[in-house]
């Protein structure tokens, strides 16, 4: 074959085969763009995933647990400081919860937490029992008629029945030393208040408490299916279903929570050399990722 041919025939084979080359790496390129896409797609529906359900439902699950956790040892204390009156209380809690559109569960907290409080004052198991539903029901009252939180009620009211006399003042009560000594004479107590005991002081602080707040009293009841009243129902409602669904996740916390503190038993057992190990490794973790991100911008 003459050379001159010979020249033409390879320049168009090394034209092909730089066009088919070309070919290859446009697809190259092509395949490359679209598994950039890909990958940027899948980031941000990963990131928008774990932002807008992920987190949230690790979120909710938490709260619910923790709200379980809580009613758990309220109950416990509740039967510690009730005893054998404790079925009796936590009914008359739910009977009265669903009667004011409140949560039993804050009932059953409030209870005891005054039922704590009387007990050690002096008062007998079963009459401290009978106060602390008063005291409850009165809270609520004072709760519903002031429209304030409850748990602040019940908190200035036990304030109030230690000596504390100006926290119910907000409410319209005035519980002075005048007072007392004049309560204590008609109840046929001495009227040097340093002479009275602890529960007689209880006592009389009671009487005062109730005698300036007969106007709310009943409130609750009385307007139970007002707006705002079935809005704090709303709340107990949810409250509830969020404490049922806590104890059904409380066993899968419970392991959690194990494999974590034999995680941590097992790093605080490891010798001084294994611990110089990991921390080795976690400083050529700490550079791998940010050395590969300045890599890809190449």
């Amino acid at each position: 074959m003459p050379t001159d041919q010979m020249r033409v025939v390879l320049v168009a084979e090394a034209e092909r085969a730089v066009s088919e080359m070309q070919r290859y790496i446009d697809h190259a390129q092509r395949s490359t763009r679209s598994l950039q896409r890909f990958a940027e797609t899948a980031t941000r529906t990963g990131r928008q995933l774990t932002t807008f359900v992920t987190a949230p439902i690790v979120a909710l699950g938490t709260g619910m647990v923790k709200m379980a956790s809580d009613a758990a040892e309220t109950r416990n204390m509740f039967n510690v400081v009730f005893k054998d009156m404790a079925d009796d209380v936590a009914a008359w809690a739910e009977e009265y919860a669903q009667a004011t559109n409140r949560s039993s569960f804050e009932n059953i907290r409030f209870l005891a937490s005054v039922q704590d409080t009387l007990v050690p004052m002096g008062l007998m198991r079963d009459e401290a029992a009978g106060l602390s539903k008063e005291i409850v029901t009165l809270a609520t009252d004072i709760s519903s008629f002031k429209n304030v939180r409850t748990e602040e009620v019940m908190r200035n009211i036990t304030s109030a029945l230690v000596g504390n006399h100006e926290a119910v003042r907000s409410y319209g009560v005035s519980i002075t030393e005048a007072r007392l000594k004049q309560e204590a004479l008609t109840s046929g107590l001495t009227d040097n208040i340093k002479e009275l005991s602890n529960q007689e002081k209880l006592m009389l602080r009671l009487k005062l408490l109730f005698s300036d707040t007969t106007g709310a009293q009943g409130d609750a009841i009385n307007t139970a299916n007002r707006f705002a009243n079935s809005l704090k129902g709303l709340r107990a409602q949810a409250e509830a279903v969020a404490i049922e669904f806590g104890k059904l996740l409380l066993p899968e916390a419970r392991k959690l929570v194990d494999w974590a503190l034999e995680a941590v038993q097992y790093i605080r057992d490891l010798t001084d050399e294994q611990k110089q190990w990991l921390i080795q490794t976690m400083k050529i973790a700490a550079v791998v990722g940010p050395a590969i991100l300045f890599l890809g911008g190449f």
